[in-house]
């Protein structure tokens, strides 16, 4: 770690040498949060006349009050770590987070690149067998009132692109258990779903037997969820306190097609042009091709992932654009800054840049 103050355009470290990571630092070889605490006050030394500190400028501020972060700067330091620039990388077509023998075009490798895990010891292990492959998730409950668990990702996973689709798992677990399936991104923001006791909801049959769920997208991610920046991925939550085992397996995100990955029929393609102006003032065309005529919705997203203006259309073959204004669905102006659009039609999106001045 390197600390410094920047006086004038000159750097100044606030250490002799930078921080080195030994073998007694294993935990900063591991990803982790860096949480800075700042306290103001005293006076730079510098502004003393030799002998008199009380003379120096004091730095201290009335409180309480507000404290901008101008920027904060991200290095790769003796070669370790990584610098990404926007969000991670966009996934496509169907993504695994926990599957042995279903067709991927990506997936999280449980104590590689994604954790599971149990909140609080509300379960232990139960011996139930797989629904595929060699390898599955069973739990019994442990007389807790509640229980949780969920799937990790070790850094942030971008599923955007799969928003207008869905998220899949195979369950076997008693029909008189409510539960909720949910997400949670990296901003701490969650989602929950319900599948109540004893009723067949997002196609889930609960007949003793290991039936498969599908809950779409549209419905998981709620108002807040930001699906570029997701931490949890899956979580189980039942907080009625009901007793129970169960098992669950075969757990993926699949996008509205897949073709590619399972030997689906191909679809014409869409594809998003630039828009312009952009950067823009008053309004901009958000631009996009389509090989067939056909239904389509561009969203607006702004940088917390939250949609900010949808438009659903019927395009034609060829170029088409939608105007967008700056104003939200509520007629509200948008701030300035950089906002994604989205285009999905025909099983496919894509996602582009625009960026909104005042």
């Amino acid at each position: 770690m390197r600390f410094t103050v920047v006086d004038n355009g000159v750097e100044h470290d606030l250490y002799a040498a930078p921080f080195v990571f030994g073998a007694d630092a294993e935990e900063f070889r591991q990803p982790f949060y860096l949480i800075a605490n700042m306290a103001i006050g005293g006076a730079y030394t510098d502004c003393w006349r030799l002998g008199d500190p009380a003379s120096g400028l004091p730095i201290s501020m009335p409180l309480p009050a507000t404290m901008y972060v101008d920027y904060v700067r991200v290095y790769q330091w003796n070669g370790q770590g990584e610098v990404a620039l926007g969000p991670p990388t966009w996934q496509n077509g169907r993504y695994g987070l926990f599957t042995d023998t279903t067709p991927t075009s990506g997936s999280l490798t449980t104590g590689v690149t994604s954790d599971v895990y149990v909140w609080e010891s509300t379960l232990v292990d139960a011996a139930i067998p797989p629904f595929e492959g060699t390898n599955g998730l069973a739990w019994q409950t442990n007389a807790k009132g509640w229980f949780g668990a969920g799937i990790m990702s070790r850094q942030p996973l971008n599923l955007f692109n799969l928003g207008d689709g869905f998220l899949k798992f195979r369950i076997k677990i008693p029909a008189n258990v409510s539960f909720k399936i949910g997400v949670i991104d990296s901003w701490g923001n969650q989602n929950y779903v319900d599948l109540p006791a004893n009723t067949t909801k997002y196609g889930l049959v609960r007949n003793g037997q290991w039936g498969q769920a599908s809950i779409p997208i549209t419905e998981l991610r709620g108002t807040a969820i930001d699906l570029r920046m997701l931490s949890y991925e899956f979580v189980i939550l039942e907080t009625n306190g009901a007793a129970c085992a169960f098992g669950l397996d075969d757990i993926y995100w699949e996008s509205g097609n897949v073709a590619g990955v399972d030997g689906g029929p191909a679809v014409p393609r869409a594809t998003l042009l630039a828009s312009a102006p952009n950067p823009f003032q008053s309004s901009t065309e958000l631009r996009f091709e389509l090989a067939t005529p056909g239904p389509f919705v561009i969203e607006v997203i702004d940088a917390s992932g939250r949609r900010v203006q949808r438009f659903p259309g019927i395009g034609r073959v060829g170029v088409n654009a939608v105007r967008w204004d700056g104003r939200d669905e509520q007629g509200r102006s948008a701030g300035a800054g950089v906002y994604w659009y989205r285009l999905a039609s025909g099983g496919r999106a894509e996602v582009r840049k625009v960026v909104l001045l005042k």
